[in-house]
């Protein structure tokens, strides 16, 4: 390996200073910012099912429907903290919502589109699990959650 000397360990400070002496005078990046939900509800027509407030992590209500059977469409909506729907067209980057429900042997929630903010709720077999919803950010498939609830308590009952 060959030694930096007298002119070119100069020439390897000066380019140091110089590029610190640039970064120190660039203004800096300012954050990405993004929509900040402080709940989240799961509405089927005029009806709140469930209420997610995010600083609490705490859901109430719950999901049921029959086992074979769907809910009606069911509108996931984000709210700030005065209570307004948050709307997201606006971004630089798309925001998508996606569902996990933890036995996917007992139900589905089905999506209206990938992506949509809207689907149904479908009981498979009896039984409960949980279900957790995400605000996504990013391509779509690809992107990152900048909000995920906990589970909220889902029951599919018995067919009649």
């Amino acid at each position: 390996m060959k030694k930096l000397i007298g002119s070119e360990l100069a020439a390897v400070a000066a380019m140091v200073l110089a590029l610190g002496l640039a970064a120190c005078g660039t203004e800096p990046e300012e954050e990405e910012e993004h929509h900040e939900p402080h709940e989240v509800e799961l509405v089927m027509g005029s009806t709140v099912l469930a209420s997610y407030e995010v600083d609490e992590t705490t859901w109430e209500g719950s999901l049921e429907v029959d086992a074979g059977a769907e809910t009606g469409q069911i509108e996931v909506r984000f709210l700030d903290d005065e209570g307004d729907e948050l709307h997201f067209e606006d971004e630089d980057e798309p925001v998508y919502l996606e569902v996990d429900v933890a036995d996917a042997a007992i139900a589905e929630f089905v999506l209206s589109a990938p992506g949509a903010f809207t689907g149904t709720f479908r009981g498979k077999t009896a039984g409960q699990t949980g279900v957790t919803i995400k605000l996504m950010h990013g391509e779509l498939g690809q992107g990152h959650p900048d909000l995920q609830t906990t589970p909220l308590q889902a029951t599919v009952n018995a067919g009649g």
